[in-house]
């Protein structure tokens, strides 16, 4: 027989995660929840943060959850996608500060609901 490596794989840090398609009722729904959640929060004179909203969010998927790590991240990334075009395409959310000093991410920026929205 005649010996051939296997063909290369990329290591899977690498793998880029699948787009997360979800119906635009589904989308609705998650950007009512949070934009009624901050609106109640910013009445109360609490900031939430983008970290905060993510734990929120889950906190209320803890049924469909049910301690299962691969729905665990599914919900995470959905809700992290959700935020990022409720913020950057759509201008429902606004962050309310920038970027500390040697941040590298948005998780400890507060979020909320634009004045017009």
């Amino acid at each position: 027989g005649t010996n051939v490596p296997p063909p290369s794989v990329p290591p899977a840090a690498k793998k880029k995660q699948p787009k997360t398609k979800i119906t635009f009722e589904m989308y609705q729904s998650i950007s009512t929840g949070i934009a009624t959640m901050l609106r109640r929060k910013e009445d109360a004179g609490v900031s939430v943060t983008w970290k905060g909203v993510i734990s929120w969010y889950l906190s209320t998927k803890e049924n469909d959850i049910k301690g299962d790590v691969d729905e665990l991240d599914k919900q995470r990334r959905l809700c992290h996608s959700v935020l990022k075009k409720l913020i950057r395409s759509d201008g429902i959310l606004v962050f309310l500060a920038e970027r500390g000093e040697g941040e590298a991410n948005d998780d400890n920026r507060p979020v909320g609901v634009h004045p017009n929205y």
